[in-house]
């Protein structure tokens, strides 16, 4: 085709944008947990 295989143009044409769902484990439901360092 008209089209290269190398440098920008073929980057564009090879490349797929892609989306990932994923379910979060149920831990992450109870909310978030911070843990700071104390001097004793």
């Amino acid at each position: 085709g008209d089209h290269h295989a190398y440098g920008p143009e073929g980057v564009r044409f090879y490349t797929r944008h892609k989306a990932v769902m994923q379910r979060w484990p149920d831990s992450i439901a109870r909310g978030p947990e911070f843990a700071f360092p104390q001097m004793k």
